[in-house]
């Protein structure tokens, strides 16, 4: 039940972006999002993220995010 209210979330999210006709969506930063709720809410019992397009990230979504890309970087960089 957890996951498929954090997927009903989202699948509101894309029919408000797609409600004036087609468009194109960035699906990888949606679901980024929907996994870090994911996680958040079955790992955490913590909601990271209300799923709207003009919510504020979450610190920790940023510092994720971050610390990603660093780890991207310095596993390039030895190789």
């Amino acid at each position: 039940p957890m996951f498929q209210d954090v997927a009903n979330k989202l699948v509101k999210a894309m029919r408000i972006k797609l409600k004036n006709g087609p468009r194109e969506i960035d699906i990888l930063h949606w679901m980024s999002r929907a996994a870090l709720e994911m996680i958040g809410q079955s790992g955490f019992g913590y909601s990271f993220d209300s799923l709207e397009e003009d919510a504020k990230p979450h610190p920790f979504s940023l510092a994720l995010k971050a610390f990603g890309w660093e780890l991207i970087f310095a596993s390039a960089c030895t190789n």
